[in-house]
């Protein structure tokens, strides 16, 4: 039976983080993405932008970032230098300073490092990515019968149920982040097993294909995304390539976390310890490599990234290598 879901697991944490996190209907009439809109009002009472900043930063979002449906590849790279012109050395300090409290509240989203819909890290667009049924924005040409319809959207609207259930607990305290984890791993794979037991051997490999389609669309975005964050740092091929290459490197020490989280050899705790360590040595490379004002707009990206991720936004630091979102490579 094909695995066609790749890092499900990470679709039911942000899934348990948008249902726990996303409570904020504040938007700006500015702004037509009411995700950015929340975002340009956050920022601006956060480190309390004069007159003329917030319209400059609500002018650069809207610019840059359109909508959820063309938004320039990298556009939080550009807004951040955008930011970095605009703000004071005060307001700089003040939001640096709000970024870890900020992250704490993205813990179930950013906590595997690359949740989010879509994209290599994330869902991949099978489970959850229809508002129909959760499992993939390509249903035409899958040639859903009647009655499949109707299974998957039972199936979906039961596991959601559940899933909401779990955010309202780890909300209310009534049950540890261990124990969210082992139950979100039992309704994964139940999930799974019963949308597998609806669709047919043609339909499977229609979804791996699709699977396929995306890792290579990620990758081409991801390089998009690069060339936008170098150009907007200014960055040397040797430069470029060193950040590259910690990336990689972090990924992989990423990927055997989360390896250890799924098979319960390591508890969550450990796991955000570790994540940690990861951030650390991130910062240290990229302070040492880049001028001061390089890394402002890094550390100016790294906030504007972990904020967006409460509006539903791809949420998280990330080093901009695309969009599989996490801590985040969405902007």
């Amino acid at each position: 039976m094909i695995r066609y879901i790749f890092k499900p697991l990470l679709a039911s944490f942000a899934l348990v983080f948008i249902l726990a996190a996303c409570d904020s209907n504040t938007t700006n009439e500015n702004i037509d993405d009411p995700e950015l809109a929340q975002l340009s009002v956050a920022i601006g009472d956060e480190v309390s932008l004069t007159s003329d900043q917030q319209r400059d930063f609500e002018e650069s979002l809207a610019r840059h970032g359109g909508n959820r449906f063309n938004r320039e590849p990298g556009f939080l790279w550009t807004v951040a230098a955008d930011l970095q012109a605009s703000l004071t050395d005060e307001q700089k300090a003040e939001l640096f300073a709000g970024t870890e409290d900020a992250e704490d509240g993205l813990s179930f989203r950013g906590l595997l490092g690359f949740p989010g819909s879509g994209g290599r890290y994330g869902l991949g667009g099978f489970m959850g990515g229809s508002r129909r049924h959760g499992i993939s924005p390509m249903d035409s040409e899958l040639n859903l019968t009647e009655d499949q319809e109707t299974a998957l959207t039972d199936i979906h609207t039961h596991y959601r149920e559940q899933f909401r259930a779990l955010a309202d607990a780890l909300n209310n305290g009534e049950i540890g982040q261990d124990e969210v984890l082992s139950q979100l791993l039992t309704l994964r794979d139940a999930k799974q097993a019963e949308v597998l037991d609806v669709l047919t051997d043609e339909q499977e490999a229609l979804l791996e294909e699709y699977r396929a389609e995306r890792e290579a669309q990620f990758e081409e975005y991801r390089q998009q995304v690069n060339d936008v964050r170098n150009d907007v740092l200014g960055l040397t091929d040797e430069e470029a390539e060193a950040i590259d290459a910690l990336y990689e490197e972090q990924l992989a020490t990423r990927e055997s976390l989360i390896e250890q989280l799924q098979a319960g050899t390591l508890t969550v705790t450990d796991f955000q310890a570790e994540i940690d360590v990861l951030e650390t040595a991130r910062q240290e490379l990229l302070a040492g490599l880049l001028s001061e004002l390089q890394y402002e707009i890094v550390q100016i990206h790294d906030a504007l990234s972990v904020r967006s991720g409460k509006f539903g936004h791809r949420g998280g630091r990330g080093f901009g290598q695309g969009r599989g979102q996490g801590h985040t490579f969405g902007g």
